[in-house]
């Protein structure tokens, strides 16, 4: 009689959903504790509040109040030359994240906490949840601690340049509400100031230069008036030192030609320049106290969490099933 082995079925195929079925129970427990945990975390970080501002090309603005529409105020700034109002947003960007910017934030002084911004930065630094929680305490040099009050007032100035409609979203963060709107308000009278400050420069080089083309001017009229006549009245003459002394005059009254000329060219470039730079901008969204705080997203956070853990899940269990399946 023939004996056979009875014959072995070979493995099912598995469902992935099915398999991850069998561990609802993992799942929901996982999710529970996550979102449990991120909102208590949530809670205790510090939470910031943002304050914003518009700002924009004047020259625009001025169109617009003279009668143009909106679109005939931005199709006009588009013909003009690059150098019109906001022509250069980078040298705005660098003003706002320069440290000489972020000292003269530190220096504004609030009424409301009774110190200055650069204090408040300082003192909330020093109690921020790492230090907190370690318990951990500046042991830097008076200069490096100075250095990184001054790098935190800079993140906390954060700024977006519109391209298409040359204006610039000023955001300051803070977590005090008043605080971020005083320093939001403060950032454009400061950033006013300063450009304020580098128009000044360029009128008082114009002046310069207007005063020293003057100066060319005369000299050259002078060198001028000495060769003519000393032409006219030894023209005549082949002398040697007659000859000598007009071709001396000559040279002269052309040195003084070509130094008149290098003024002039000079003179009209501090007077485009003069014209081209723009000190004043147009406030299109003043700061407010924001009644929200904006950092941190709670429901970010945990949406951004229970993501991770249940791709971290399903990854386990498939991974246990096909290592068990092999």
């Amino acid at each position: 009689m023939d004996e056979r082995k009875p014959a072995v079925a070979p493995p099912l195929p598995w469902n992935a959903i099915s398999e991850c079925w069998r561990y609802r129970w993992w799942y929901a427990l996982a999710l529970g504790i996550t979102t449990t945990a991120v909102y208590a975390l949530t809670s205790i970080l510090p939470q910031k509040y943002y304050a914003q501002a518009m700002i924009s090309d004047e020259s625009v603005e001025t169109d617009i109040l003279l009668g143009l529409d909106n679109m005939s105020a931005w199709l006009k700034q588009m013909q003009n030359d690059k150098g019109e109002g906001i022509n250069d947003p980078e040298v705005y960007a660098q003003i706002l994240k320069s440290e000489d910017f972020a000292e003269k934030m530190g220096r504004v002084y609030l009424k409301g906490l009774g110190k200055s911004y650069y204090a408040h930065i300082s003192e909330t630094r020093q109690k921020s949840i790492l230090n907190r929680i370690f318990l951990l305490k500046d042991k830097d040099t008076d200069s490096l601690l100075f250095k990184k009050n001054i790098n935190a007032i800079q993140k906390n100035i954060q700024y977006n340049f519109s391209p298409r409609y040359k204006t610039i979203k000023i955001q300051t963060e803070d977590i005090d509400a008043e605080t971020a709107a005083i320093m939001a308000d403060s950032a454009i009278a400061i950033l006013k100031q300063m450009l304020l400050r580098e128009k000044a420069k360029v009128n008082e080089a114009l002046q310069n230069a207007a005063l020293v083309r003057e100066n060319a001017k005369e000299n050259y009229y002078s060198a001028q008036k000495q060769y003519s006549d000393y032409y006219d009245t030894h023209y005549h003459l082949s002398s040697p030192i007659a000859i000598s002394k007009i071709d001396a005059l000559e040279k002269e009254r052309d040195n003084a030609f070509s130094l008149y000329n290098r003024a002039c060219v000079q003179y009209l470039r501090a007077e485009a320049l003069a014209r081209k730079e723009s000190a004043t901008f147009t406030v299109l969204q003043k700061p407010t106290v924001p009644l929200k705080h904006s950092s941190p997203n709670k429901t970010a956070w945990i949406l951004s969490s229970l993501f991770i853990v249940t791709l971290f899940l399903t990854w386990t269990i498939l991974i246990r099933k096909k290592t068990n399946w092999s």
